[in-house]
């Protein structure tokens, strides 16, 4: 990251930055450290059952840990033989650098060892036959980057990425429809198809009473804005978060000392939350995760709009 794009250097003060401190409010917020809760939620996802399209979007996705696990399953399940089914991920993160020297090529690589793996592929075809044992990132360029996310979209999986504070014109963006939705409407103005059922996911978000209450609003903006899939569910192999319902999954410690947030603060705001004149009351909160060990607890909290 520090040698990226050398010549304008316009990444010096956000790398500069990283050995003082986790994050600079209104600079950068974290995005470049995987946090212990973006494994619990990578765990709860990894075994997911992909039996429907899917819009997964991850709120202040850093390394985008996560969204990665639902990833690798899409590609396992894609060289079964099977159609597989359209999954969309759009990865957000305040810092567009987070976005170019973590996110993307974190998906890059992600995707790469995946697609190695297929016997019918040649991720590396230009000087030999096969593929090397292992990636050397001196011989990554624009042609293998293309390349993978050609093979990507012939998948059916496909990717938007956005930077930018929470707030209305983040809204916006991510209020425009996935790439299929767009391409169903288009091509059939009598479309009934069912809209892809959405995931929200994020992580160690909700450390401050001020991010909270930010989060909270684009959350539940967001999941009204996304109504039921009627024919669609997210299971994983616990069974236990299995409603048909868009969601959100929220990973976070249960208090985070000094900064006041944590995951009962969340729930109060979640409770609380009136809709801000977009309707509604407020959310529903159940727990599908208790990680207990010598540290602050954890827990994953599925959020869903009433």
């Amino acid at each position: 990251m520090v040698e990226a794009n050398p010549e304008e250097n316009d990444n010096d003060n956000l790398l500069s930055g990283l050995d003082r401190g986790d994050l600079s409010s209104g600079v950068y917020e974290g995005g470049f450290k995987t946090w212990e809760c973006a494994i619990d939620l990578a765990s709860l996802v990894a075994d997911i059952d992909l039996d429907a399209d899917l819009h997964v979007i991850e709120l202040g996705a850093g390394s985008a840990i996560p969204s990665l696990a639902i990833l690798r399953r899409a590609l396992q399940t894609a060289t079964t033989g099977s159609t597989p089914r359209h999954i969309h991920f759009t990865l957000c993160d305040y810092n567009d650098d987070v976005l170019r020297l973590a996110t993307a090529p974190n998906v890059f690589l992600t995707a790469y060892e995946a697609l190695k793996g297929d016997s019918n592929e040649a991720i590396v075809s230009y000087d030999d036959d096969q593929p090397p044992k292992e990636l050397d990132l001196e011989d990554i360029d624009q042609d293998m980057i293309h390349h993978v996310f050609d093979k990507l979209a012939e998948r059916r999986i496909t990717f938007d990425f956005i930077s930018g504070a929470w707030g209305q014109p983040f809204l916006q963006l991510l209020d425009t429809p996935p790439p299929q939705t767009r391409a169903n409407s288009s091509s059939n103005n009598n479309n009934t198809e069912n809209p892809p059922q959405t995931l929200i996911l994020a992580s160690e978000t909700i450390y401050s009473p001020d991010s909270t209450r930010v989060f909270t609003d684009v959350l539940m903006h967001l999941l009204r804005a996304h109504p039921p899939h009627s024919e669609s569910r997210i299971r994983t192999s616990t069974g236990e978060a299995n409603s048909n319902r868009s969601k959100a999954w929220v990973a976070s410690k249960k208090i985070y000392f000094g900064v006041g947030g944590g995951a009962d603060d969340f729930a109060r705001n979640v409770a609380e939350q009136a809709g801000g004149g977009s309707g509604g009351g407020g959310g529903k909160i159940t727990t599908v995760l208790d990680v207990k060990d010598a540290g602050v607890g954890r827990v994953v909290l599925e959020v869903t709009a009433p």
